[in-house]
């Protein structure tokens, strides 16, 4: 981190190879009060809509601004406390909105982190994945949600 404590980061998202539309969202703490940063630390949300949902975009946007505003309105002050009810806040919202659309309504998988002084917090549902830089070394430090990685955790595949 920079000397005034504030993280080096930089966004960027793409469609990817399969797909034309970008379903991806982004969130940041920029323009979060420094006094609540400092105590609550600097969140980074990305959520990758599931495509072939109709509501697959508005999903991941809705499941970004729920995680963001949850996470900071929290009193708690344990990181992984308030990014925990953050993150099913934004699972019921993302639910309730889906009802009624058709392909059975919306989805989305979300990575979140959470940086407070020399504390990491990550949490993750899906295929969305989070890395560690350290040096000159990549390290994936979550697990994808999936059926067959989960069958061969177990050693059944």
């Amino acid at each position: 981190m920079s000397t005034s404590n504030t993280p080096d980061f930089a966004i960027f998202t793409a469609a990817g190879q399969r797909r034309n539309v970008n379903e991806d969202s982004v969130g940041t703490p920029e323009g979060i009060d420094p006094a609540l940063l400092q105590q609550k630390g600097w969140l980074f949300v990305v959520a990758d809509g599931v495509s072939g949902y109709v509501g697959a975009q508005e999903a991941s946007v809705t499941a970004v601004h729920t995680v963001m505003e949850e996470y900071y309105q929290d009193p708690a002050t344990d990181p992984a406390v308030a990014l925990e009810k953050a993150i099913l806040a934004a699972n019921t919202r993302v639910f309730q909105r889906g009802q009624g659309l058709p392909d059975a309504g919306m989805r989305t998988t979300l990575v979140a982190a959470v940086l407070r002084d020399n504390e990491l917090v990550v949490a993750s549902v899906g295929d969305s994945r989070a890395y560690l830089l350290q040096g000159k070394r990549l390290r994936q430090i979550t697990t994808d949600h999936k059926w067959v990685v989960e069958q061969v955790q177990k050693g059944l595949i």
